[in-house]
């Protein structure tokens, strides 16, 4: 039994945690309610841990230190609603590892209460029978366990998270009738559960098979974008391990860590075993490495330009026209051309989230920074991102920033559409912009990945699937089919006055007109634009307004 664990274990728990998740990515993703493309719940629980672990990897081993930069990191990567609900359950229950040296079961047992708490607190409208609940009635039996004297290590409190947790997951689709609907469970709280299972195997020194997946390091660089004007403001992340020397300068840790603290910032330094090592963002690593050479010499050193690093990472393009208004606009675009549209339209910073790819937070907060407004509205464009813009308006404290309920493109487009970009009365905006987007009635239609029963249609695979939010309007295996069905149920009801079809990657012009005829017969005062759009996400998106 393990009594107790420092800094080191604890970084070791969360890196097999991370490590056991990656192995069942795609069965994770595979749980996604509708059979459609959108599931991507593991990936982004992972990208989510890989962003937090980044952070703690080299550096400190002391226990309060890593839980420190372990919240910061994993708050800034969270992607995704999964991601957002997991970074704040880790803040919560890291936080309560500030100030300590190790955690004993009865700590870890309060951490994870904590973290329950934090999670919930996160979430405006929390839902039962999601990784929520899973969360909840796991760490209540720890508790339970704890009070009881039942446990008083750490691998059996953990034991018993996991024994709760498959219990719990296994509920979750009678707690949530969209997932007995669908036959599936959870796939958050199935993530949860593999992530603990890892910790579970590093306490148990049960290997894990290794399948990291980081991309190589021989990757293209364009370096074309740099000239003689460019500027280089962000400086450069050094890393360094010293070997020290008898012979050179005499070494006192305390006075070397204020040494180096006049070179640059983000400093983390650990000393064992008479090696040193340094991680600081500074401008002027020559004289950091002189000053460091007196001690010894380099067994290990890497420097990387942090403006090059940006320019390659960052998905943020920039309207070549500053904003003049009162406020600034941050989009989220899933695609090229909805991007340049976006721009044209107003956005002054556009979140490139094409590929499948969910923005961070710390995406958020880079495009909030670039606007240069102090007020900001945010369109996310995708329920898997209001989650992680509504935690980065929190982390940002240089605007006050609006989150926009904006679940699709359509709704993005037709709020742009209507800003008044001269008005300097920011509630009314805000009052408009929202009345527009709750107006929209939008549908998507998107091929099924998946054989399937919803709501006792079955569905196969390749077939179209018409969503009105969780309603089901149409399947069909031919895309005008489906089309009709949409404009059937929705002109039986009401009357619009505009239909905007925006066609993604797997359909043409003409398709587009035959649905912009389609909707003509069923409504001929009906204006219908259409817009030819490389979105992967879905073959045709329908804005009725």
């Amino acid at each position: 039994m393990l009594k107790e664990i420092n800094g080191e274990q604890f970084r070791e728990l969360l890196d097999h945690g991370l490590k056991n998740l990656r192995l069942y990515r795609e069965k994770v993703n595979d749980l996604n309610v509708f059979p459609v493309p959108d599931g991507d719940t593991g990936s982004n629980m992972i990208l989510t841990l890989e962003n937090g672990m980044s952070a703690i990897r080299s550096g400190s081993d002391e226990l309060d230190t890593l839980a420190r930069a372990f919240v910061t990191a994993v708050i800034f990567g969270a992607r995704g609603n999964s991601g957002v609900i997991l970074s704040q359950f880790l803040k919560g229950m890291c936080e309560c590892f500030y100030d300590a040296g190790s955690i004993r079961s009865e700590q870890l047992s309060a951490a994870f209460e904590a973290g329950v708490a934090c999670a919930y607190r996160a979430v405006a409208e929390p839902v039962e029978g999601t990784m929520l609940t899973v969360l909840r009635e796991s760490s209540a039996a720890v508790a339970s366990a704890c009070k009881r004297s039942v446990i008083s290590a750490i691998d059996e409190a953990i034991a018993v998270f996991l024994q709760a947790a498959y219990v719990s997951l296994e509920n979750t689709p009678e707690l949530l009738p969209v997932l007995k609907s669908a036959g599936v469970i959870d796939s958050g709280g199935a993530g949860l559960v593999y992530m603990f299972e890892g910790m579970q195997k590093y306490l148990n020194n049960e290997p894990i098979e290794n399948k990291d997946e980081e991309q190589s390091d021989a990757h293209y660089i364009d370096y074309s974008k740099f000239n003689p004007e460019s500027e280089f403001a962000l400086g450069y992340c050094t890393e360094l391990l010293i070997q020290l020397l008898k012979g050179k300068q005499s070494f006192d840790y305390a006075s070397f860590k204020d040494g180096i603290s006049a070179f640059g910032s983000s400093i983390v330094t650990s000393y064992e075993d008479e090696k040193v090592k340094v991680h600081i963002h500074t401008s002027e690593p020559e004289k950091l490495l002189a000053f460091c050479h007196r001690f010894g010499e380099f067994l290990a050193v890497k420097i990387e330009n942090m403006s090059v690093q940006h320019s390659e990472a960052s998905r943020l393009y920039l309207s070549p026209q500053r904003s003049a208004s009162a406020f600034g606009v941050v989009a989220v675009s899933h695609d090229g051309v909805m991007r340049e549209r976006y721009l044209a339209m107003g956005a002054d910073v556009v979140i490139d989230a094409s590929s499948g790819y969910n923005p961070s937070a710390k995406d958020f907060t880079e495009a909030f920074a670039d606007t240069g407004c102090s007020v900001i509205f945010v369109f996310p464009n995708s329920k898997n991102a209001i989650f992680a813009a509504e935690q980065a308006s929190g982390l940002y404290k240089d605007a006050r920033v609006i989150v926009l309920p904006s679940k699709s493109a359509a709704e993005c487009y037709s709020a742009l559409s209507m800003l008044d970009f001269d008005s300097c009365d920011i509630e009314g905006v805000t009052n408009q912009l929202m009345e527009n987007i709750v107006s929209i009635f939008t549908v998507t239609v998107t091929r099924a990945v998946k054989d399937a029963v919803y709501d006792s249609r079955s569905i196969r695979r390749n077939d179209y699937i018409a969503l009105a939010g969780s309603r089901l309007l149409g399947i069909d295996s031919d895309p005008f089919a489906v089309a009709e069905a949409v404009c059937a149920a929705v002109f039986e009801k009401n009357e619009y006055s505009v239909v905007t079809v925006f066609l993604g990657a797997s359909l043409d012009a003409e398709a587009g007109e035959k649905v912009a005829d389609i909707i003509a017969a069923r409504s001929e005062y009906t204006d219908v634009d259409t817009i030819n759009t490389r979105a992967e996400a879905y073959d045709m998106l329908l804005s009725f307004e």
